[in-house]
């Protein structure tokens, strides 16, 4: 084996290690792994890699599949409110093998004839995941119609294989050519695709691009130094247009990972941003600083100063997102060599670790514009005590997105917010909807009252962590008897393992009890993980089963649309209640 695959091959077996799941095959493996490499600047987490991996049979080509709307993934159209500028959608194909194969780009195009044919909703011979996220498409796509919205198909084919050996092979390229033309001419307005083979070599170098990075700020001065607090330090300085836009910019594009604590996302062409630019642009005359009220950037403390500049590690800009998009607009397409402009930018930096200092200064300097309601839940105080409390017990909750998986974590250990209140809502909440877990998984804390419900109880922390506990045995176990010839066998079964994993937990914890509604406390015995085994799990499931079989006869539905239902999991709960009254009085 040559030197370059042995290395990818051990990078590949260490992420295995590290995986969530301890029976993932080499396959999955490599899907994961390619995909987190590929969408590492969309910076998702664990839950969001997955919900767009399809892998499966009657996937025509198709094994990852990531719809964005200016940078949000979008798994619901429920999703999409407001205007959008920019949408991005990633179909991704992944061979695990040192060959290049030419008919995935075959594949690809014949898919396409299914996907871009908006006549044709039955698209019979695709995988169930692929029809809904085609239809979601579809939709999205038709909701943003009157947004002259610009659309980018990002077509990648993934393999070990390395990417030299088709550099010049013509047949291969005239297919991607014909795939090309054939997107372009489906009649969809400003559709533009890339298509990329992505190569063994390709994703190694990926793999390299570490979270821990340091970027170096060039001042125009020397800056302005102030302590506060537990040994911190602070900075105040100007630094040029060109120094800030270099700071934010890699090889032409923003560096969207160092605004994850920023509390906003980019607004797009508004006013106030469309003014900026203009001035920029426009007004060489007047120094920019004296018309705008600068950026907030918080460092590490292995941050160092040499004169007039910094090298700055873990660099997070938290007030001035608007501003340095703003600016990244206005000279990105700039030639540097002859650009000429003594305009500065006011910066304020601060070098600190701690992270509750760090969530006060979040909130502070974004306290002066108004703020969506909830915004800020990260930092709010019952968060910050579920991290802590995950931690003394060997987890890691990231309420802040990808907080931990950037510090290297291990994966299976890491609990994501959005996980987190879909087992809450499924097996905690006294009305216990896991019909609502599974078809909203993104907007369960959205609104107030329902961030309220989820996190405002005052539950015993270990109820919290038992209930993600209890959905990932149960998960472990589902993934074992997938390869059991019942299951294997029987249709309605495999697409209730598939489809009603967070309702088979909310039958579990009945089962467990013997209560048709357990209450919180109930969940909070730390040895209750112990009394979920694969009997358990195959008896919750044959009793969802029971129950799916009476609802269908009043509910003349698909199994697929019954999963989604509120009116499923109160009928869920009542046949429950029924099946334990006597237990119970």
């Amino acid at each position: 084996m040559a030197s370059k695959n042995i290395i990818l091959e051990e990078i590949l077996k260490q992420y295995k290690e590290a995986a969530t799941d301890n029976l993932i095959n080499d396959d999955k493996n490599f899907e994961h792994f390619a995909a987190e490499q590929l969408l590492k600047d969309e910076n998702l987490d664990e839950d969001e890699i997955n919900s767009g991996l399809i892998g499966d049979s009657n996937d025509n080509g198709i094994d990852g599949f990531y719809i964005f709307l200016d940078g949000e993934l979008i798994n619901q159209i429920e999703q999409v409110e407001g205007k959008y500028k920019e949408m991005k959608v990633y179909f991704h194909q992944y061979k695990n093998k040192y060959k290049i194969e030419e008919d995935v780009v075959l594949k690809f195009n014949n898919a396409f004839n299914d996907i871009m044919n908006f006549e044709n909703s039955k698209l019979n011979g695709w995988h169930d995941d692929l029809k809904d996220k085609i239809i979601l498409l579809r939709n999205v796509i038709l909701k943003t119609a009157t947004h002259a919205i610009t659309i980018k198909f990002i077509i990648n084919h993934i393999s070990k294989a390395n990417s030299e050996d088709i550099k010049d092979n013509k047949s291969y390229w005239s297919k991607v050519d014909n795939l090309i033309s054939h997107i372009e001419n489906s009649g969809i307005s400003r559709l533009g695709v890339e298509y990329d083979f992505i190569g063994g070599e390709e994703l190694k170098n990926l793999s390299y691009r570490k979270p821990e990075y340091s970027i170096d700020l060039v001042l125009k001065d020397s800056p302005l130094t102030l302590e506060f607090g537990d040994n911190n330090i602070g900075y105040i300085a100007l630094v040029s247009l060109k120094n800030y836009y270099n700071f934010i910019a890699e090889n032409g594009n923003i560096q969207k990972h160092i605004f994850d604590s920023n509390v906003r996302d980019y607004q797009n062409k508004t006013t106030v941003n469309k003014e900026i630019e203009d001035t920029i642009k426009n007004d060489n005359n007047t120094d920019f600083w004296w018309l705008n009220n600068g950026i907030t950037i918080i460092a590490g403390k292995d941050s160092t100063q040499i004169g007039k500049k910094l090298s700055l590690k873990n660099v997070q800009i938290v007030n001035g997102l608007q501003t340095s998009y703003s600016i990244y607009n206005a000279l990105k397409n700039i030639n540097f060599d002859e650009f000429e402009d003594a305009r500065s930018l006011f910066v304020k930096i601060i070098i600190c670790d701690q992270k509750d200092v760090i969530d006060r200064i979040i909130r502070a300097t974004n306290s002066q514009n108004a703020i969506p309601s909830g915004v800020l839940r990260a930092t709010d105080t019952i968060q910050r005590d579920i991290e802590q409390y995950f931690l003394k017990k060997g987890y890691y909750y990231d309420r802040r997105k990808n907080y931990y998986r950037n510090l290297g974590k291990p994966r299976d250990k890491i609990i994501s917010i959005n996980l987190l209140s879909q087992c809450i809502v499924s097996l905690v909440l006294p009305e216990k909807n896991p019909s609502r877990a599974r078809s909203n998984p993104t907007i369960l804390i959205k609104k107030d009252e329902d961030y309220d419900s989820v996190f405002g109880l005052n539950y015993d922390f270990q109820v919290y962590l038992n209930a993600v506990l209890i959905f990932k045995k149960v998960n472990e176990e589902l993934k074992k008897l997938m390869s059991e010839t019942e299951f294997v066998a029987d249709n309605k079964l495999e697409k209730i393992i598939k489809l009603f994993k967070f309702h088979i937990s909310r039958v579990l914890i009945s089962e467990i009890t013997a209560k048709g509604t357990p209450l919180a406390n109930d969940l909070g015995d730390e040895k209750i993980i112990e009394k979920i085994d694969r009997d358990a799990v195959k008896k919750s499931i044959f009793t969802l089963k029971n129950i799916i079989d009476e609802y269908e006869q009043i509910n003349s539905q698909s199994i697929d649309n019954i999963s989604k239902q509120t009116e499923f999991s109160k009928y869920i709960n009542k046949m429950l209640n029924e099946k334990f009254k006597v237990k119970e009085g």
